[in-house]
């Protein structure tokens, strides 16, 4: 049996993190560029990572919070494969509800 995560994201959900254009994880820093090498890399594989993978990823996500805050999107990857947020970077319900109705009003504007 195989226990390594595998990260399930719908397509727009991936487009929104590969995407340097898109809002869920933008031109930045080279540590937001190496998070995202992680994050196409398991694209690529149909969201399955290895071990290695894992790690790097953790690597990655640690050097990216030390500057920046996270969002739902980046929230529901970090769950997939087991990393655990530090207690700053844990929202409160009505941060997350900020969060989900400005998505909403993004995607209806979109449309």
């Amino acid at each position: 049996m195989n226990n390594l995560p595998v990260i399930v994201l719908t397509d727009t959900e991936w487009m929104d993190l590969i995407d340097k254009e898109r809002e869920a994880l933008p031109v930045c820093c080279a540590n937001l560029s190496s998070l995202r090498d992680c994050i196409v890399k398991a694209a690529r594989n149909g969201g399955r990572m290895s071990h290695f993978d894992v790690q790097q990823m953790h690597e990655k996500l640690d050097w990216y919070l030390e500057g920046h805050s996270i969002n739902s999107l980046l929230r529901k990857v970090c769950e997939q494969v087991n990393y655990e947020l530090p207690v700053e970077n844990n929202p409160t319900e009505d941060q997350l509800m900020d969060e989900f109705y400005a998505a909403a009003e993004k995607r209806e504007k979109e449309n």
